[in-house]
Parts: C-alpha cells; sequence; structure tokens
C-alpha cells in the first residue's frame, strides 16, 4: 500500500500544522504509518496512557469517532484481565509502544488539546478525550461511576486514618508506599497533631500521593521551616495548622503563598513584619482567615491584610 503525502496528525478533522518537524524520527514515522497508510476511514490516531503498566502507546482503534466513543462508553471494567483495571489489550484496534527515547515529544503532544488522547487505568480516571474537549469513560452510567468514586474515597481516607497512627516517618512512608493515586477531586482528612514525628515530615509527605486536603493538622510535631518549604512544593489545603517553636516569618512565607488556604491556624505564632509582607504579595485569588497572635500588628497593616482579604483572628476570638 503507497502512502499518501502526510498530512497534519490525529484526526482527519483536526488541523496541527507544523506537527512533523517537532517530532523525532522514528516516533514520527510511527504515527505517520498510522495515520497515512491505512484507509480513510480508520485514520483516527489517539495517544494513551496506561498508569497500572506504565505503557505509553500510539493506538489506530479502526473506527470512525463516533462509533468508537460508543463502544468505549459501553466497556465493562471489571471484565478485563485485571479485574476492575483497563489495560491497553482490553481495547480494540493495533497498537505501537512509545520509546523511552520519544516520551518527551509524545507528552508534548499529549498535552495539546487539538489532540485525541486517553488515559486508561480504573473506571473512574480512564476517559478518551477528544479535540473539542469532551472526556468519554466507560460505562456511562452515572450511579455505577460514583460507586467505584466512593470506594476510592473510603480506601483513601482508611489510609488516612492508618497514617495518623504510624508514630514515625519511616512507617508513614510505608503506608504511602501501597496508596493507590487519588483520583480527581479526593480531599483527604490528616490529624497529624501531637504525634512529634520530627523534622522531614515535611518531606515525606510532599513525596506521599495525597497532596489536596481539605484540612491537615501538624500541630507539635517539630517542624522546621525547610519542611514547610517541602509542604508548600506539593500541598493543597483548605485549612492547616501549624504550632512548632522553630517556625519563623521567614519559614511561613511559601505557606502563605499557598492559594487554596481558606483558614490557617498558627495559635503559637505571632505574626511579624516578614509575615506581613510576604501576605501582602498573596495572590488576590480566594479569602484568607489566620488565627494568629497579632498584638504587635499595626492598625495599617491589617487595613491593608483586610484590603487583600486576609482575615487576622486572635485564638478563640470571633473577631479580627
Amino acid at each position: 500500500m503507497s502512502c499518501a503525502t502526510p498530512r497534519p496528525l490525529i484526526s482527519a478533522r483536526v488541523r496541527s500544522p507544523g506537527l512533523e518537524p517537532r517530532l523525532p524520527g522514528s516516533l514520527l514515522s510511527v504515527l505517520t504509518a498510522l495515520r497515512y497508510c491505512m484507509p480513510q476511514e480508520s485514520r483516527l490516531v489517539i495517544l494513551v496512557v496506561e498508569e497500572l503498566g506504565y505503557g505509553h502507546w500510539i493506538w489506530s482503534p479502526g473506527l470512525e469517532a463516533r462509533d468508537l466513543l460508543a463502544w468505549f462508553r459501553g466497556i465493562d471494567p471489571t471484565a478485563g484481565a485485571r479485574g476492575n483495571r483497563l489495560l491497553f489489550m482490553d481495547l480494540i484496534g493495533t497498537f505501537e509502544r512509545v520509546k523511552n527515547e520519544d516520551l518527551p515529544a509524545f507528552y508534548d503532544r499529549f498535552k495539546d488539546p487539538a489532540v485525541w488522547s486517553a488515559h486508561i487505568h480504573m473506571p473512574d480516571d480512564s476517559y478518551i478525550r477528544t479535540p473539542q474537549g469532551e472526556r468519554v469513560r466507560p460505562w456511562a452510567d452515572p450511579e455505577v461511576q460514583d460507586s467505584f468514586w466512593q470506594v476510592r474515597f473510603e480506601e483513601l481516607d482508611a489510609i488516612c486514618r492508618r497514617v495518623e497512627m504510624a508514630g514515625t516517618l519511616d512507617a508513614l512512608g510505608d503506608i504511602f508506599s501501597a496508596c493507590p493515586p487519588p483520583p480527581r477531586g479526593y480531599r483527604g482528612e490528616l490529624d497529624l497533631h501531637w504525634q512529634q514525628l520530627g523534622t522531614g515530615l515535611g518531606e515525606q509527605l510532599s513525596r506521599g500521593p495525597i497532596h489536596v486536603f481539605s484540612t491537615l493538622d501538624l500541630t507539635h510535631n517539630g517542624l522546621e521551616d525547610d519542611d514547610l518549604v517541602h509542604l508548600a512544593s506539593r500541598l493543597q489545603a483548605e485549612e492547616l495548622t501549624l504550632a512548632d517553636d522553630a517556625l519563623t516569618d521567614a519559614g511561613l512565607v511559601p505557606i502563605f503563598a499557598l492559594h487554596t488556604l481558606r483558614w490557617l491556624h498558627l495559635p503559637e505564632h505571632s505574626l511579624g513584619p516578614a509575615g506581613i509582607a510576604a501576605l501582602l504579595q498573596r495572590p488576590d485569588r480566594r479569602s484568607l482567615v489566620i488565627e494568629v497572635d497579632f498584638s504587635d500588628v499595626s492598625d495599617s497593616d491589617r487595613q491593608a491584610l483586610i484590603a487583600k482579604r486576609i482575615w487576622l483572628q486572635q485564638r478563640n476570638s470571633s473577631s479580627s
């Protein structure tokens, strides 16, 4: 079969000018073979990330878009080779594994919203993404999807409870190592107050799989400023409690910058000029209430903070 002159990747309806020069030769050859040397109705090509097998694939399903999406919506994930997980072998059509040296180019294209892409793993986080931005999932029945999400959430909540009883940083790391990746939308609740796990807790938490918390209490764990740097590098929390003698305004700067925070409890901290300056640099995104000793904060500084939607609150006080 002779190949037509190469045209832009991914679907007959998608135009991606300038794609070919950015791709390594081996990856380009695979894409060209799949995209241009097949019958017209079968030229849909999808870039696939397979989470369980750490695989990256170029998938040619051999179906037109409408038929492919209808087929994918009807997949029963529990009937696959790994129970309730999807593998590339559960999908129809042909595949070409992406070589390691081609992964940077693969991910550049995977992130492109104009490209057909897919992620396969659990029923609640597997999808095909169309160039129109739609994410089509297997088992379209909302009740089935909700049941899978509920099970995953309960598993992660149980892991948080185990972490609270870990007792040592090594034990905490062992628990996290067996933790499945949280689905989008999960927010953990973790209470480690008075666990005295010591410096290094921030780094251990940043390495863990759960980074989004509705509440996180790290009171009296012997945290130091370096721990806060690690926490802020990956942490997303709505309510955070910190109370350790070694913490300083300078160390709290990266915490002050967290845009997800709504409540920050610093019951043993006295806010100084460095902290005020850092708070005034906070992006104007969401309001923030800080429980802190602000007896040394001037009225003008308090008004400047209020203008940034930042309210200071004394411990056990209902007004700023």
